[in-house]
């Protein structure tokens, strides 16, 4: 029977934690989420609308094309892969402050983590950024 409902599937552990909708894209800014509310008089008072700056609108609205940009330097990895290391750790931090690790596009970075660790031959870190792993829909992508 047709209703108004959803279906999820979760895409890592959730065991224990509150699932949420989001009416609004994930990449825009505080001002232009919370016009899209507005129609349905929602006021959201998430952690990432009430604490929004111009720093995490920013981040919002790149950090998928700064993901792959480091990504597609795989090529020259090897001619520095501490700084491309320290560029995908800095990105990930960020993420994670944001909330936006829930987002299909956050697995490449763990990912590319993952890949610099084994490059520069750190196994122990390695380990800890196979994660992606845990992304059962999204590590099934072909993102290496």
């Amino acid at each position: 029977m047709a209703s108004f409902s959803f279906q999820f599937t979760e895409t890592r552990d959730i065991q224990g934690e509150q699932m949420f909708y989001s009416y609004v894209n994930f990449d825009q800014s505080v001002a232009s989420r919370r016009k899209a509310l507005t129609p349905y008089s929602i006021v959201c008072k998430c952690t990432s609308c009430v604490k929004a700056t111009p720093a995490t609108d920013k981040l919002r609205s790149e950090f998928v094309q700064r993901i792959q940009e480091v990504r597609n330097q795989q090529a020259i990895w090897k001619a520095n892969p501490s700084y491309y290391l320290d560029l995908m750790l800095g990105l990930r931090r960020d993420i994670l402050n944001e909330g936006l690790n829930g987002t299909v596009s956050y697995a490449s970075c763990p990912q590319a983590i993952y890949l610099l660790y084994r490059l520069l031959k750190q196994p122990r870190k390695e380990k800890i950024f196979f994660e992606f792993k845990k992304y059962n829909r999204i590590s099934k992508l072909d993102l290496l």
